[in-house]
C-alpha cells in the first residue's frame, strides 16, 4: 500500500528515487512543519522539530540534511527569541547529530 502526502510518496525509503522536485517539496514541508509546530501551543517538550531532523536525515544526504532543522530553529527562534547562548548551542547541535547520524 502507497501513502500519498502531498505530491510526495513516502513509501520510497531510499532518497535515490526521489526526484528534484519531490526533494523540494519535502523540503518545504518539513520546513513548515518544524517552524509551525514550535510556534502553536503545544506540550511541553513534544515539538515536531526532532521528527523533523530525522526525517530530512533519511531523505537527504548528510551534507545537507542538517540544513533543515538549523534553519527551522533558527526561523523560529528569530519570532519566539533567542535564549542562553550555552543551550542554543546544545540544541542546535543535538539536532544537527540526530541529522547526520541517520
Amino acid at each position: 500500500m502507497t501513502v500519498m502526502l502531498l505530491p510526495l510518496n513516502l513509501s520510497k525509503v531510499s532518497n535515490k528515487h526521489m526526484t528534484r522536485t519531490e526533494k523540494i517539496v519535502l523540503a518545504i514541508v518539513l520546513l513548515g512543519v518544524g517552524v509551525f509546530g514550535r510556534l502553536v501551543p503545544h506540550a511541553p517538550n513534544v515539538a515536531p522539530i526532532g521528527a523533523v531532523a530525522l526525517i530530512s536525515g533519511m531523505y537527504f544526504n548528510r551534507q545537507w540534511s542538517w540544513f533543515l532543522p538549523v534553519i527551522a530553529l533558527f526561523l523560529s527562534d528569530v519570532y519566539i527569541g533567542f535564549y542562553a547562548s550555552g543551550i542554543m548551542f546544545s540544541v542546535y547541535g543535538s539536532l544537527i547529530l540526530i541529522a547526520i547520524g541517520n
